[in-house]
C-alpha cells in the first residue's frame, strides 16, 4: 500500500513480497512498474504455483508471466529456493 505514495520512476529497485493471490500480485506489479525507473528492477518473491508448506496454490508465477508478456520488462536473474519459493528479477526496458 505504501508504494502508491511515491512519485513515478522513484525507485531503482522494488522487492515484491506480499500476498500470493494472483489478483493481488497483478495489482502489485501494475503499481510497481510505474514506480521503478527505466533500467530499474522489480524482484518478485515466491515465484511458484504451489506452496508445499501451506499446501495451497500461489498466483505469483501466472501474474509475473503475464506481466512479462504484456510489459517491456525482461528477466535478468532467477534465484532457486530448495522448496520452490524462487525469486525472479525483472528489468524495466522502457
Amino acid at each position: 500500500d505504501g508504494l502508491a505514495q511515491y512519485e513515478p520512476d522513484f525507485f531503482e529497485w522494488i522487492y515484491v513480497d506480499a500476498s500470493h493471490f494472483y489478483d493481488h500480485v497483478k495489482a502489485d506489479l501494475e503499481l510497481a512498474k510505474t514506480r521503478v525507473r527505466v533500467g530499474g528492477t522489480i524482484i518478485c518473491n515466491d515465484y511458484t504455483i504451489w506452496s508445499p508448506f501451506e499446501v495451497e496454490p500461489y498466483g505469483v508465477m501466472q501474474a509475473v508471466n503475464e506481466f512479462l508478456k504484456d510489459e517491456d520488462f525482461v528477466v535478468t536473474h532467477f534465484a532457486f529456493h530448495p522448496f520452490g519459493y524462487h525469486d525472479i528479477a525483472l528489468k524495466r526496458c522502457s
